[in-house]
């Protein structure tokens, strides 16, 4: 993989000063049309960078998701490898003291480029701070700190007294337990791989805050907000407002579903809710308090594509229940129509029927 790398990095350090030369076959335009319609010399150059940046990071970022897909679903010391392969490749593009070098050059005139090319160049420096190859060791602790805390997740295996749990199972028994007792001791053992992952994370902290650091944020906090083109008091407080906001909401569907889940449990309404009543480990969500309509039996024959007629077809299947028939119904009764015109093209539309309205009209004599 290094080879590949090497040659695209340095083709890409090679090329950034200069533009690419026109085609020796190419005519050459009048001085007053070059003035017209040319770019400027530093928005081409950035066009240059973006256009190379772009095509290696697509490549790399494919490859990285891919082999970190592998990682999560099958845990074994060779995806975990390939993981921090792909990781460590993508990384020494993204962040390479070339790319970073570039960026910072351009952003110093971000007044002679376009508002698009300047957001671009920001996220190229985003992207950079995760793992800045300024600092190549700190770049690659990172990265093998990161694959070793998402493989002790990955291959966590929980237990209920001796019995080993799956994800999936102690998921499963949260959704459909109504025993408190039984439900206390699934939501305990979810909170297993916790000891486990603390020595990683401590680590894993300071070396956030490094690759951050690197690049001029004060830790990974504001890192991570950057990314929203928002520095740390601003999103905290951006955070209270939503908070503030959805207060009396939140306490009235928290109210309704602790009398729901008093009731399910057959216990006293309590002041809050108890968090091994949640069917959620980590109460992130809901769910399972109130019925739904499964439709995934009901489709299980269905063709991949649901036409007009399929979906005809569907609904008068027989044992299909009433909620699934009336959804069908609505998404069957649903007429298709045409975008409306937004405000500004209503102008130009006016006057193509007005041209279109004279063209018809017969010629008076």
């Amino acid at each position: 993989m290094r080879p590949p790398l090497l040659l695209l990095a340095l083709s890409l350090s090679a090329t950034l000063a200069s533009p690419a030369a026109p085609s020796p076959n190419a005519a050459s335009p009048t001085p007053a049309a070059s003035a017209l319609t040319a770019p400027p010399p530093l928005q081409e150059r950035a066009d240059h960078f973006l256009s190379l940046f772009n095509a290696g990071y697509q490549s790399l970022i494919a490859v990285r998701e891919s082999a970190g897909w592998d990682a999560a679903v099958d845990v074994t010391p060779a995806h975990d490898a390939a993981a921090e392969a792909t990781s460590r490749a993508f990384a020494a593009f993204t962040g390479h003291a070339t790319v970073i070098a570039e960026a910072r050059a351009l952003l110093a005139h971000r007044t002679e480029l376009t508002p698009v090319t300047v957001l671009q160049l920001q996220r190229v420096l985003l992207n950079a701070a995760e793992g800045p190859m300024t600092n190549p060791a700190l770049a690659r602790a990172r990265i093998a700190a990161e694959t070793a805390q998402d493989s002790t997740l990955n291959s966590f295996t929980f237990h209920l007294g001796n019995q080993p749990l799956t994800t999936n199972e102690l998921e499963q028994r949260l959704l459909t337990s109504t025993d408190l007792a039984e439900r206390r001791a699934l939501w305990e053992a979810s909170k297993q791989s916790g000891p486990a992952l603390k020595p990683g994370l401590l680590q894993l902290q300071k070396l956030r805050n490094g690759v951050a650091q690197e690049l001029g944020y004060p830790d990974y906090f504001a890192l991570q907000f950057a990314n929203y083109g928002l520095g740390t008091d601003e999103m905290l407080r951006l955070n209270d407002e939503f908070l503030r906001v959805l207060r009396p909401l939140y306490l009235q569907l928290h109210t309704w579903a602790k009398y729901e889940l008093a009731k399910r449990y057959g216990q006293p309404v309590p002041k809050r809710i108890p968090a091994h009543w949640l069917a959620n480990r980590w109460g992130q969500e809901w769910p399972a308090l109130v019925a739904a309509a499964n439709l995934d039996a009901q489709f299980a024959q269905a063709p991949a594509r649901v036409g007009r007629q399929d979906r005809r077809t569907v609904l008068h299947r027989p044992g299909l229940r009433p909620a699934a028939r009336q959804l069908l119904a609505k998404i069957r009764s649903v007429p298709t129509r045409r975008r409306r015109p937004q405000p500004q093209e209503r102008p130009r539309l006016l006057l193509r029927r007005r041209s279109r309205r004279r063209r018809a009209r017969p010629a008076q004599h």
